[in-house]
């Protein structure tokens, strides 16, 4: 081996290092806590006074719509740099399971919450039509029509791809006469980034013009006897909603950013990048990825800072909980 191969191996070697050091510290707790967080989540929101609300089934299926990136391809990408093993590259179905999951599941998060964002920018603009409308048995069909219309879109990609022998190695590839990678990159930037940012930012701002529009004139508020529409209370759970959706966006965004502007570069300038150049987009690869994970796993706690009353039943859970195993520790000392 003469000095240049050295070189090369050393580098390749600290290269994996640090993408193995860095995802055993960053990414590892996130996968961790975002599971649990989403869980809680999902019990809190899965209560009956919760239920009732559309929002809270909307945000309940986000949450386990980020349960599932976070088991699938997060969990991919963290065997892969941390420990070494490529999962998707074990059988035809792992490579087609992944494969399709990278895609489909972060798209149906992204619109779930272009939905969340769309019914309270209707119901800020349109309040009185909205309770007609806002009926949990609707945000179900949503969803529903959301997680058919993405699998849908990404179907191409289970006939697509398949596992190959390269020189003893196994890898998964894409079948270029039915879905090639530019195109399948351009579907990624479209539905899970151009379009929802897009929906986002215009209903944020809608939210944001109408709510400072109220602010300024009092809104809901009788001339005569400074009255609402709404009760104190009721407004007070509205205003919480409408800045728990519009910083839940704008986490998204940041989050998600990043890589999508990463992806455009990548795939417009691939045929004219050096070996230099290659290696600082995989670093910023794998930097990104972890932001993208990041917004999967933060949204329980973007929950408890942003409102008491979220806080308020994750304790009352804590008491219950407490309870019933202080109960079954007494019924099990007589047995």
């Amino acid at each position: 081996m003469n000095n240049t191969e050295k070189d090369d191996l050393v580098t390749v070697l600290g290269h994996f290092n640090w993408e193995k050091i860095t995802g055993a510290v960053f990414l590892s707790p996130m996968i961790l806590l975002g599971v649990l967080g989403n869980i809680l989540t999902l019990l809190v929101f899965g209560t009956r006074q919760q239920r009732q609300t559309s929002i809270a089934i909307y945000l309940s299926a986000l949450a386990a719509s980020d349960i599932i990136v976070l088991i699938l391809p997060a969990m991919e990408f963290w065997l892969y740099h941390v420990l070494h093993i490529y999962i998707r590259r074990s059988s035809d179905f792992m490579c087609r399971l992944f494969s399709y999951a990278t895609s489909v599941l972060p798209c149906v998060s992204a619109w779930i919450l272009v939905a969340v964002s769309t019914e309270r920018m209707m119901g800020v603009c349109a309040p009185l039509k909205m309770k007609v409308f806002s009926k949990p048995k609707h945000a179900f069909i949503i969803v529903a029509a959301i997680t058919a219309a993405v699998s849908a879109i990404f179907i191409p990609l289970l006939p697509a791809t398949f596992l190959v022998q390269n020189a003893g190695l196994s890898m998964c590839v894409i079948d270029e006469s039915i879905l090639t990678v530019k195109v399948l990159t351009a579907l990624e930037i479209t539905f899970l980034f151009a379009l929802p940012f897009l929906i986002m930012i215009i209903n944020n701002s809608i939210i944001l013009l109408q709510v400072a529009g109220c602010s300024r004139w009092n809104c809901g508020k009788s001339k005569n006897n400074n009255t609402s529409g709404n009760s104190p209370q009721q407004r007070k759970v509205m205003k919480t909603i409408t800045r728990r959706v519009i910083i839940l966006c704008a986490v998204y965004m940041m989050c998600n950013a990043p890589l999508m502007v990463l992806n455009v570069i990548w795939t417009a300038m691939v045929d004219d990048w050096v070996p230099s150049d290659k290696r600082l987009i995989n670093d910023l690869n794998f930097i990104f990825h972890i932001l993208l994970y990041l917004n999967n796993s933060v949204n329980f706690f973007l929950y408890c800072l942003i409102g008491s009353s979220f806080r308020n039943d994750c304790m009352k859970m804590k008491l219950i909980f407490i309870r019933k195993l202080r109960a079954l520790c007494h019924i099990g000392k007589y047995h």
